[in-house]
Order: C-alpha cells, then structure tokens, then sequence
C-alpha cells in the first residue's frame, strides 16, 4: 500500500532500498517467509519496476541482482531428486507435494509426467505471474545489462515456458525473450540459435492458445526463428531440421485451415501493390495498422517460408547422396506442389489457404509446371464462390 501510495515520489535509494528488503527477506522460493509474503511483496516489485524511472535508475548491479532474484522465483528447484530429463520428459517430483506450493524441499520422491510437473512447477500462479512480470519490465528498458545476463535470462525463462501451463505469464516471458534475442542476436549468436532451436517444439505445443496477445508473441519469436532457421539449413541442412520445419509448417497450416472462413485473409484486408513493387515479393500485402491482416498475412508467409526451406533441404540433400553415390530412399512429394494441387482440386478453407500460398510460392516452381497449372487455374475465376474467384485471380496476378 505505501508503494502504491507514493510510487512516484520515492527516490532511487528508497527504491534500492525497498529491493534489497524484499530480495533479503524471501531469498529462496518455497523457504522462510516465502509462502506468507511472497504474493504482496511480488506485486510490490511489479508496482515499482511499471514506473519506468524507477527501472532505468537502478545501477547495473541492482538490476542484475533483482533479475537473479526473479529467475530463481520462476525456476523448479534444483535438487538430486527433481531434475528434468529431456529424453524422456519426465521430471521427478514430491509424491506428497501440495499442488499449490512446489517449491517446498520433498521428503519422498516419485516419478510424475511432465503434465503432472507442469501443474506444480509454478506455484502460485499469481506469484509467478508477477515474478514474470517484473522480469519483462526489467528486460525491456532501452539499455539493460544483458551481455552478462543474456544466457541465464533465455535459459531461465525458456525452461519456464517448456514446462509450466500456458497462461498470461507465457506472454510476458515470450516477450522478454523477443526483446533479449533482439539486442544479444548479433554478439551471442550461438547462445541465440539454441534457444531459438530449442523453443520450436514449444511454439508448436502453444501454437492452439485462445490467447491472442500470446500468439503474437509466439509469432515475434518465429520471425526471429525464421533467421536462425535459413542460416542453420545453409551451413548444416539434416533430415532432422527438415522435419522440425516440417511439423512447425504442419502446425501452423492445420491450425489456420480449421478456422472459420470470416477468420483467415480476407481480400479486403489486403493492399495490392502496383506492378514494379512486386518483382521481389508477393503480389499483396498486409493493411498495416490492421491487427488480424497483420496475424494473418504473417502466418501465410511463415508457412511459405518454412515449406521453402523444407524443400531445400531436401534438394541439398538429395543431391548430396547422388553425388556419394547412396542408396538411400528420396522423398517423392514436395508440400509445395501439394499446395498448387489442393488450390484446384480441394473445398472450402483448404482450396483458399492454397490459393491464398500461392503468390508467396510461385517462384518454386518450374515454368512447365506453371503452365499447365495456369491453365487449371484459370477455370476457378468461374467458381461459384466469390473468395475463390477473387484470391485466384490474386494468384494469377502474381
């Protein structure tokens, strides 16, 4: 209540001050006063880190320490018997734990699903949302210290996102992540691509969220992906990176064709561009400003890139083994030409979703495959339905 009261008349030392209170009194999760005043004492940090002078007057060691202090609020607690095993997803837990507090020391340890750890990695939700909350205040002032920082920041809250229930938090930690992969992507490149890599799986099990701020987080953080992803298929192009790209290609397309109709691009929601702008991009773009136009034109881009990539990597792969001489099996389909098939011969959302692919992908293609495509295209302008008519003659523009 004080700090509320006179959040704006407090000076820097008193705000220091008020830190190192809270920092010392409830140092480790789930210990001492923890479970008392680990909610006020949270919200108290939030109210003092949302009035922006305050966050960008604490020197560089406040800010470090408060960053260490929330990182260690938001993460499972370290022991022999509750560790996480990426093989096998499964993570040990107190069998006699209480759901509401999983920070406490176990006195008796089982095996648990990730599901079941996922429920009692966070605690009190309301703490961990405002331990996040703080975090993503702390990372998006103009000149925080992360060089130093950068990798336990990306790690702490990528494992935070792997294993907790999706929630409100998710979207202030995706967005603490775009913003420290935004200033780090150049000087820690590596550090980068590893967690980008890493959260791929995780965007994919997100990716179904009613929470649209969430989402447009996740897209944010696969804008930043998509560079990682073209660098890695140049300088290591594997079958197992084409089909990571492939199931998050898969994800985002069979998410976005379940859609009611009204809900994917719209025609009207689109700007044509004249015809010397469109030598090296689509033929249409997003209404800039328009929120849904912008998720959706996005989505379809991302897809195309992504289906791009696969069937480079696949073509580098292939030409790899006939030039060794291998035997091994080569794959006779390419999602792309699934595309051009589906936007003449399916129904419903799925033939516009193609049509709707094709100004991005045309350029895939072999000019006789195009011409013989052309033609069948040309006969969707006379379908019945007025979106069909109009996104093909959108891709036959292009």
């Amino acid at each position: 209540m004080a700090v509320d009261l006179f959040l704006r008349n407090l000076r820097i030392k008193t705000v220091r001050a008020i830190v190192d209170h809270i920092t010392e009194t409830i140092p480790v999760p789930g210990e001492g006063l923890w479970e008392p005043l680990s909610l006020d004492y949270t919200k108290c940090l939030a109210s003092l880190l949302r009035y922006r002078p305050h966050t960008e007057h604490l020197d560089e060691e406040d800010w470090e320490n408060l960053i260490s202090f929330c990182l260690a609020s938001i993460s499972p607690q370290e022991n022999e018997g509750s560790q996480l095993s990426i093989r096998s997803g499964y993570r040990s837990v107190p069998e006699d734990q209480d759901a509401s507090d999983s920070r406490s020391t176990p006195s008796r340890i089982a095996i648990a699903p990730t599901s079941v750890s996922r429920e009692r990695h966070g605690g009190n939700r309301n703490v961990i949302e405002e331990v996040v909350t703080c975090i993503q205040l702390l990372t998006t002032i103009p000149n925080p210290p992360l060089q130093t920082t950068a990798q336990s920041i990306l790690h702490g809250l990528s494992e935070f996102v792997e294993s907790s229930v999706a929630g409100n938090a998710h979207q202030l930690a995706f967005n603490s992540i775009n913003a420290v992969v935004t200033k780090v992507m150049f000087d820690q490149s590596e550090l980068v691509r590893s967690v980008l890599l890493g959260l791929v799986p995780v965007i994919r099990r997100l990716w179904a969220t009613k929470l649209q701020t969430l989402k447009e987080e996740l897209i944010a953080t696969l804008m930043l992906s998509m560079i990682i992803l073209v660098d890695t298929a140049r300088k290591d192009p594997s079958e197992s990176l084409a089909h990571d790209i492939e199931a998050l290609a898969s994800t985002l397309h069979s998410e976005y064709v379940k859609r009611p109709e009204k809900e994917i691009l719209q025609i009207d929601e689109t700007t044509l561009y004249h015809n010397e702008a469109c030598r090296s991009r689509p033929v249409h773009g997003p209404c800039l400003g328009t929120a849904r136009s912008e998720h959706n034109w996005t989505v379809l881009w991302l897809i195309a890139e992504l289906l791009k990539l696969s069937d480079g990597i696949h073509t580098r792969i292939k030409s790899e083994s006939v030039r060794e001489g291998s035997n091994k099996r080569q794959r006779f389909s390419s999602e792309i030409q699934d595309v051009f098939r589906d936007s003449v011969s399916a129904t419903g959302t799925r033939r516009i979703y193609a049509l709707q692919l094709i100004p991005f992908l045309e350029s895939e293609v072999d000019i006789e495959t195009k011409e013989s495509f052309f033609k069948q295209l040309i006969l969707n302008i006379s379908d019945g339905n007025d979106v069909v008519s109009s996104w093909t003659m959108v891709a036959l523009t292009r």
